[in-house]
């Protein structure tokens, strides 16, 4: 027995196949959406993935296909804006616009930047050592070394107006005659540290240049201190005597003076010797060589008339001598105001000339100059008057 078809029934077919046909339509699309499609880059589709980002799709591998790089900002190039180029200034333009303006009330722009600099100069940047943070801090005050106090303008001004001061005549025979008198020197200037150990040309400059009574002294006075060589003071002290102005002549004897030696002795005894210079310039070498005739410098003579010096410098040590042995034996010496020696002082003074009749003696017999062997025979018979020994007067030797 057949069935009858209702129309219910055909109603409830159709939308089924209609929903079957729907589900179909869209998985087909689905399918077709998720299949690889060549023009997958192109604007178009980069647009649409833009645009859409939840519909990226996956590559063939299956990782998530990463969206377009994108170009920096920096990297697109504005155009340049035009520059605005002022029109001149004139000087009558700038008085105007000055006068617009006004008096400026603001800091000045330098003193700005003074207070600036004074302010970052009081701070600094430390690194933390807790934190590890960078910190400003104040800057430690660091002592200052005190610096040596520099002499005073007027105490230096000083000093360059003695070097400078012209030296006369008169000043030079004065420290000679006031040396011979008191062994000092007269003026006597600060020592300077640049003057120890000169060489002799430096030497030479300095005193050579021009007649320095004060630059003279201080020569004299680094000798005695050792500072400066004998080499170097003889040398010097021998062309100050040989020079040709008077002046330079007398600084060489008041040094010469000053250093009482063989050496000193043989140089103002070879200015006589010469006859050089004039009258005032003869008369002080006369007086430095009758200094020699004091106890003290015995010993200078007796080295000279040993052997070892020129012939006019013996005669002269010989001459000096008996000077010596005049003033300090004689009966006129206890004659003079100044107190009578005591026996014991008498006793060894007698000594101090006794040694040299042996001397004179010798030097009488082997001396090869006539002037050397007249000398030693007169002082010797001086001394032995004096003395009133018994030892015969030396023989002369045949010429």
């Amino acid at each position: 027995m057949e069935r009858a078809i209702t129309p219910g029934m055909n109603d409830l077919n159709w939308k089924t196949w209609g929903l079957v046909l729907i589900v179909a339509l869209g998985g087909t699309f689905e399918l077709i959406k998720r299949l690889p499609s060549s023009n997958a880059f192109d604007p178009e589709t980069l647009r649409a993935q833009k645009l859409q980002p939840y519909a990226a799709r996956s590559n063939n591998n299956g990782l998530r296909r990463q969206p377009p790089a994108f170009l920096p900002m920096g990297a697109i190039k504005a155009k340049p804006t035009p520059k605005l180029v002022p029109p001149p200034l004139t000087k009558e333009g700038l008085q105007v616009l000055l006068a617009k303006q006004g008096p400026s009330t603001e800091t000045n722009f330098d003193e700005k930047a003074k207070l600036a600099k004074k302010d970052d100069g009081e701070w600094e940047i430390v690194i933390d050592p807790k934190t590890g943070k960078r910190v400003k801090r104040k800057k430690k005050k660091v002592a200052k070394k005190e610096e040596p106090k520099k002499e005073e303008p007027k105490k230096i001004a000083e000093e360059k107006k003695e070097e400078q001061k012209e030296t006369t005549d008169a000043d030079i025979e004065d420290a000679i005659a006031n040396n011979l008198n008191t062994g000092r020197l007269n003026p006597m200037p600060p020592t300077k540290a640049d003057d120890a150990f000169n060489s002799a040309e430096d030497w030479i400059k300095r005193l050579l240049g021009r007649p320095n009574l004060a630059e003279t002294n201080r020569f004299i006075d680094h000798y005695r201190k050792n500072l400066v060589s004998a080499e170097v003071f003889y040398k010097v002290v021998g062309m100050m005597i040989e020079d040709p102005r008077a002046e330079m002549k007398k600084l060489g004897i008041l040094a010469c003076g000053a250093t009482p030696s063989p050496l000193s002795f043989q140089l103002v005894a070879g200015l006589i010797n010469k006859n050089a210079g004039d009258a005032a310039t003869k008369q002080k070498a006369e007086d430095v060589l009758n200094s020699y005739v004091e106890l003290s410098r015995l010993a200078v003579l007796e080295r000279i008339l040993r052997g070892g010096s020129p012939p006019y410098a013996t005669v002269q040590a010989a001459h000096k001598l008996e000077a010596s042995a005049q003033k300090n034996l004689s009966a006129q010496a206890t004659a003079t105001p100044s107190p009578s020696p005591t026996p014991a002082a008498q006793q060894r003074n007698t000594n101090a000339y006794q040694r040299f009749l042996a001397i004179l003696s010798n030097l009488a017999k082997i001396s090869p100059d006539a002037g050397v062997k007249s000398a030693a025979n007169q002082a010797h018979g001086t001394l032995q008057s004096l003395l009133g020994s018994s030892t015969p007067a030396p023989a002369q030797a045949a010429n």
